[in-house]
Parts: structure tokens; C-alpha cells; sequence
């Protein structure tokens, strides 16, 4: 869980240090956080199939 925190805050620290303000917040979150739910799910996915 923390490497995907991790990847979410540098992808959060680059959006807003390419000079991203408060208009594109929204677009950065609907970007991000279907992605970082994706990756979760799948991580979770292939922890319970291989734990087996």
C-alpha cells in the first residue's frame, strides 16, 4: 500500500510542479484516482490468487 501512496504522491508532486493549479485539480484527480484503484485491486487480486 505505501509503494502506491508513493507513486500517487510523486504523480500528485509532478502535476503541480509542471505549474498545474487549483483550476486542474479535478482533472488530476479523475485521472489518478481510477489508476490508483486499478493498481490496488490488481495487487490485492494477485496476492489472494498467489497466496493459495
Amino acid at each position: 500500500l505505501l509503494f502506491f501512496i508513493s507513486i500517487l504522491y510523486r504523480i500528485l508532486y509532478h502535476s503541480f510542479d509542471l505549474g498545474y493549479s487549483g483550476r486542474n485539480e479535478v482533472v488530476i484527480v479523475e485521472n489518478v484516482f481510477p489508476y490508483f484503484y486499478q493498481c490496488l485491486f490488481i495487487h490485492l487480486f494477485d496476492r489472494v490468487l498467489f497466496k493459495h
